[in-house]
């Protein structure tokens, strides 16, 4: 780290108090710009809480979380219109991360919390328009300001033609546009008698307070007594008026909307709490049977007055909102999916360069005329290779700067298959010399053992004349061919591969060493322990054993004696039971 020596001459230091009332008053002025907005959103009229519909004495308390509500011209916004003291009992840093847990906590099937709920709102009303005939009112409110969320809403028309349906929000709103967006409902036709059919659209809230319409189904009934009358004669004047006035009826009907709630839920599909049983959600297997067989005439009746059928189609629809389509959402995943397979392309074509150009470096420094591989190809051959990776490093920087990468990874496929076994050669020319030392080592070992066999050692006298011959066998054996390998070494120039390999050195020495370890290694038998003559031990086990018994009998005699001895000098109760011994 660097130091940085600054003279600032004659320094002063200044020190002030300030109490926060004086600190506000200086502050007061900035405190005004930035809190209005935040006066306005929650104004008070007379005690009561408009937006809200509640009356002070009704909230409980108002916590506030975030960095910024540790300024205290917030904290006395809050005060001001609530009539009661902020709190901060939530760490306002974290606040929103342990409310994520919990909220995992509340959703997850897994674990078990306390049944509480969480109900969140939607601020702004929400207006919904269609089109339709302009003398008529084709706008609704669809939710009202501080409405539950997520919600759904489905709406029920009667449609012909395809038709459009816009959001925005109603009243003010602090946003510069208040159109959520345009949906256009396709693929409507008129039923086969030319008449309006019903369309539902929902409209939901999800979890995220978006708005859009989920969905849009068509309608379609298929009743077999209307199939029966449109086959029947034509109808006379009177059934033609009523047939007109019908009509105008349902021309009417089309610009009418009927609103309904949804109950369903597409924000939480699995719950564990929400399985019923079986019987909860319909009639049982005894009841299924017993309808079986007393079904009677007057349910045929009743089949024949329901036999219509309802088709539900759903329409396709085009979304055109703040956010992109679902096709342009798609198209955009496909390029992001191809600017990831570039990156991953470009990754490897830079990383196949850079390993030809790191082979280059350095397998051209080490072919030069001193260099540790110059010893072990021809000189012919060695100018003729660094030529080419003089050429191949110019290349790089010229021509080869931006090619794929297969023309990088077949260049260096190349170079390998003619530098590389120089590379081998290397290695086994610098590692036979500590093999065969290794090897010849082993064989020393081998002669000293059988030396000292022959001398009389004695940790070797439990050994067999025979495998102390096949280790000199196998000894003298692999000499020789020591012997032969360094000769063919020597001959051989080290511009070519080596008659033998490291690997046939370390053969033999694994030959030589089992043949030797498998001998000593085994231990030496145990000595005889001495016996003594047959009579006298059994003699002597006799005369003991008759000591020991006549001992053993001397104690109990000695111990019945006393033990007599003791009752006699006891005094005799009047009341005891005694019995004289002999």
């Amino acid at each position: 780290m660097s130091v940085i020596g600054i003279d600032l001459g004659n320094e002063s230091c200044y020190v002030a108090a300030a109490k926060a009332g004086g600190i506000e008053t200086l502050a007061n002025d900035y405190s005004l710009r930035a809190t209005p907005n935040f006066q306005l959103d929650i104004p008070k009229t007379n005690g009561i809480v408009p937006w809200q519909q509640l009356s002070l004495d009704e909230i409980h308390s108002v916590e506030i979380v975030g960095g910024s509500t540790r300024i205290p011209a917030i904290k006395a916004a809050i005060e001001r219109v609530f009539g009661k003291q902020a709190s901060t009992t939530l760490n306002q840093d974290e606040a929103v991360s342990r409310g994520a847990a919990l909220q995992c906590a509340i959703m997850s099937p897994a674990v078990r919390v306390r049944d509480f709920k969480v109900q969140d709102i939607q601020n702004y009303p929400v207006h919904v328009s269609w089109d339709g005939d302009p003398s008529v009112e084709n706008r609704m409110e669809v939710f009202p300001a501080l409405h539950a969320a997520p919600f759904s809403r489905m709406l029920t028309l009667y449609r012909r033609d395809p038709f459009a349906m816009e959001i925005f929000y109603g009243d003010v709103v602090p946003y510069p546009d208040p159109h959520i967006g345009r949906w256009v409902i396709r693929d409507i036709k008129p039923n086969s008698a030319g008449e309006s059919q019903e369309v539902k659209v929902k409209i939901r809230i999800n979890q995220n307070g978006i708005i859009t319409i989920a969905s849009a189904s068509l309608t379609e009934k298929k009743d077999q007594n209307d199939t029966n009358e449109a086959n029947a004669p034509e109808v006379s004047e009177g059934g033609q008026q009523e047939q007109k006035q019908q009509t105008a009826q349902q021309q009417q009907e089309e610009m009418d909307v009927t609103p309904e709630d949804c109950s369903d839920n597409e924000d939480e599909k699995y719950d564990g709490k929400d399985i019923k049983s079986p019987s909860a959600s319909g009639p049982g297997w005894a009841q299924r049977v017993k309808g079986w067989f007393t079904s009677d005439n007057s349910g045929d009746a009743k089949k024949e007055k329901k036999k219509s059928g309802v088709k539900i189609i759903e329409l396709p629809i085009d979304v055109q909102t703040h956010g992109f389509s679902s096709t342009e959402l798609g198209s955009y995943i496909e390029q992001e999916s191809k600017m990831i397979f570039n990156d991953v392309d470009e990754k490897e074509r830079v990383d196949a360069r850079n390993a030809l150009e790191e082979y280059v470096y350095e397998m051209r420094d080490k072919l030069q005329e001193d260099g540790p591989l110059s010893n072990y190809v021809a000189s012919s051959d060695r100018e003729n290779l660094v030529n080419q990776l003089n050429n191949l490093e110019n290349w790089l920087y010229e021509e080869g700067e931006d090619c794929p990468k297969d023309v990088y990874r077949n260049k260096l496929t190349y170079l390998r298959e003619h530098i590389d076994p120089i590379k081998s050669r290397c290695a086994e020319y610098e590692a036979n010399p500590g093999a065969l030392n290794e090897l010849g080592h082993a064989i020393q070992l081998a002669h000293k053992v059988i030396n000292e066999y022959r001398s009389g050692d004695a940790k070797y006298e439990h050994l067999l004349e025979t495998d102390m011959l096949n280790i000199s066998e196998t000894a003298d054996k692999t000499l020789k061919w020591l012997e032969d390998t360094r000769a063919k070494l020597v001959a051989t120039p080290k511009t070519k591969d080596p008659p033998v390999k490291i690997v046939d050195i370390q053969h033999e020495y694994q030959t030589l060493t089992t043949c030797v370890n498998s001998v000593l290694s085994r231990p030496k038998p145990k000595p005889p322990t001495p016996q003594q003559p047959p009579q006298q031990n059994n003699g002597a086990t006799e005369g003991g054993q008759a000591n020991h018994d006549q001992q053993q009998q001397n104690h109990s005699e000695d111990k019945s004696g006393s033990q007599q001895q003791q009752q006699s000098q006891q005094p005799k109760h009047a009341n005891e039971d005694t019995m004289d011994i002999d």
